[in-house]
């Protein structure tokens, strides 16, 4: 086992000192590719720079050519003359003439500045007729402009041209314009191929363009047959036609990534070039990419060595690993004098013994652990029948309980009215034949005892009735609740004098519950609302239902005296009241029966209200809605 963690390490040591030697670094690529850009930037600068300075220089010498021509007394004889003859003209054309092998120059030419037809020349052109409408004669002709321009013809041509015999006192108009001609592949390409793949590879560019028509001037690449627009419109170029200088990462008009250096050359006030040196950003970072490659493959081999060797511990570990786990299964299914076969004396082995240690140390505590279950379920048995008998005899003495209720139920019933009956009786008797003779505080204390006597008999009906409901066996079946309400409203209605009440049952669906004891909540509840709505007119009584939470919540809401919300828990409890009886009739055991029946079926009562402001009774019967 050692000795296969050792080689472990010895392979990845290796592939360390590996990487080290190659020059691929842990921090990989992505500074490397930044530096090669900042390097390739300061190449580019460079040969931009020289390339400038060259093409500045190439400049001064033409303006000093045709500043050489311009001082020249034949030529300014010429231009002073205003009808030369042919002699002078033929002097100082063969002296023109001369200037072509010296210079390089394609042609050389002096016109007249308002009509361009040529006064001597060092080539032939078309007798009679002007020199080749250049475009550039207008602004070469106006008055001021005592230095040479540089103007692009077309392109493979440029042009010098210079003022002749204007008045050097006010600056007046050009009398001629000399214009000389040059080839731009003949000028430019030895300034700028000179040493550009030395500098810059395989994919270097340059472009010359005329910054006012983007026309351009020279363009020289790696590739020569690449195609090229007669007009170049990239952001470089741009950058440098408008007079900035520097460098930028951009898409040039083929569409290809480029690192490039942009300079600006001033040729007067109105015109200028721009000078782009460029390289395919591709070939400045293809060596991070063959770095990143081999630094990849060199990854991969390190994985795939490391997958080997964890395959062979693998083997070498999940053998007695699979041993230990199909002992752990035979011990799960119940079996625990199951056993690891140990083998040898290495780190498994050991595990091997210790685990076998632990699960005999588990097999003696779950003996011990059976017998006293057995022990304690011995107990437990003794106590379930001892808890049997006391149940057994807490029930016959609830159901003695029950008789002795019942008995009391009927003393109640029997014994207690027929007193009260009674008292109720004498005192109509005596208030129909002694009225005449009884005193005035006499008669009204008869009408009290009489009310007191009728008020005691409904109580102890009422009490009887709570009673009763409390042993009463609950035989649930379909109630349709809209009917319900109706029904005991209109029989509500029909029992006592004509009121103006307005009743509005919604729609409200049905539910499981005892149909009597239901029957028995909606009349106190109806009953109620009545009462207390009857100072009123009209008397607005609505019954409406919703679900909260799967549960379906019946509401009783009235217009009524409404009362304290405060108080509303103490509403459902046996003689509670909120109001006197003098202002409102009850005994204060209603709406205890309504809680009692509801609490029965497992649901819910409760109130909300505001004095003066009406009240709603909320219930639910339970999980038996349908």
């Amino acid at each position: 086992m050692v000795l296969i963690f050792c080689s472990l390490f010895a392979i990845v040591l290796l592939t360390v000192q590996s990487v080290e030697l190659y020059g691929l670094p842990y921090g990989l690529f992505k500074g490397s590719a930044q530096e090669m850009i900042d390097q390739e930037f300061v190449a580019l600068g460079t040969v931009a720079d020289t390339k400038k300075i060259l093409i500045e220089s190439w400049l001064k010498e033409r303006r000093s050519d045709a500043r050489i021509v311009a001082v020249n007394p034949v030529v300014r004889a010429l231009i002073n003359t205003p009808s030369p003859s042919a002699s002078m003209v033929e002097t100082v054309s063969t002296w023109l003439a001369s200037l072509l092998d010296t210079y390089q120059y394609e042609s050389i030419s002096i016109v007249d500045a308002v009509t361009g037809l040529p006064i001597a020349f060092a080539v032939d052109h078309p007798p009679g007729g002007p020199v080749n409408p250049y475009p550039y004669l207008q602004v070469a002709a106006r008055p001021g402009v005592d230095e040479s321009i540089i103007i692009v013809g077309t392109q493979d041509r440029i042009h010098v041209v210079r003022q002749l015999g204007y008045e050097q006192s006010d600056h007046g108009a050009p009398r001629a314009l000399l214009v000389i001609e040059l080839n731009t592949d003949t000028v430019f390409k030895p300034l700028l191929a000179t040493l550009m793949a030395t500098l810059l590879g395989k994919s270097w560019e340059v472009i010359l363009a005329d910054s006012a028509s983007g026309r351009l001037i020279q363009r020289m690449a790696a590739d020569p047959d690449s195609p090229v627009p007669a007009t170049i419109r990239d952001n470089a170029l741009q950058l440098a036609q408008g007079g900035s200088e520097g460098t930028i990462i951009d898409t040039d008009y083929r569409n290809v990534p480029v690192l490039a250096a942009y300079r600006h050359i001033p040729l007067s006030a109105d015109s200028s070039w721009g000078l782009v040196i460029k390289k395919d950003k591709a070939e400045v970072l293809a060596p991070a990419h063959r770095n990143r490659q081999v630094f990849l493959w060199f990854s991969l081999f390190g994985i795939v060595i490391v997958c080997l060797i964890s395959l062979i511990i693998s083997r070498a570990l999940t053998g007695p690993l699979r041993m230990i786990m199909s002992t752990s299964a035979e011990i799960e299914s119940g079996n625990l004098s199951a056993r690891v076969p140990v083998v040898g004396s290495d780190e498994l082995a050991a595990l091997g013994r210790t685990f076998n240690a632990m699960v005999g140390q588990l097999q003696a505590w779950h003996e011990e652990l059976d017998a006293r279950v057995l022990v304690q379920t011995e107990e437990i048995r003794a106590i379930n029948e001892d808890l049997e008998r006391r149940v057994a005899a807490r029930t016959e003495e609830l159901q003695a309980a029950l008789k002795d209720m019942e008995s009391f139920s009927y003393s109640i019933s029997h014994d207690l009215r027929a007193p009260l009956r009674a008292i109720d009786g004498f005192c109509g008797i005596l208030n129909e034949e002694f009225r005449e003779r009884l005193p005035e505080e006499a008669a009204k204390y008869l009408v009290r005892m009489s009310h007191n006597a009728r008020r005691m008999g409904q109580l102890i009906d009422d009490l009887l009735t709570f009673s009763r409901l409390s042993r009463q066996q609950l035989e649930r079946e379909t109630v349709d609740m809209g009917l319900l309400f109706r029904d005991v409203f209109e029989s509500l209605m029909s029992d006592g004098e004509p009121r103006n009440v307005t009743f509005e049952v919604a729609p409200l669906p049905p539910c499981q519950a005892d149909p009597k004891l239901l029957r028995q909540v909606v009349i106190n509840l109806l009953s109620n609302a009545l009462k207390f709505s009857g100072g009123r007119s009209p008397a607005n009584i609505a019954v409406t239902s919703r679900s909260v939470d799967g549960e379906t919540v019946y509401s009783v809401t009235d217009n009524g005296v409404g009362f304290d919300h405060a108080y509303a828990d103490k509403l459902f409890g046996v003689f509670q009241r909120y109001h006197k009886s003098e202002e409102f009739e009850g005994t204060g055991v209603g709406l205890a029966i309504v809680h009692n029946i509801i609490q029965r079926h497992g649901g819910r009562v409760w109130a909300e209200s505001e004095p003066g402001k009406g009240a709603t009774f909320f219930f639910t019967v339970g999980s038996q809605t349908l």
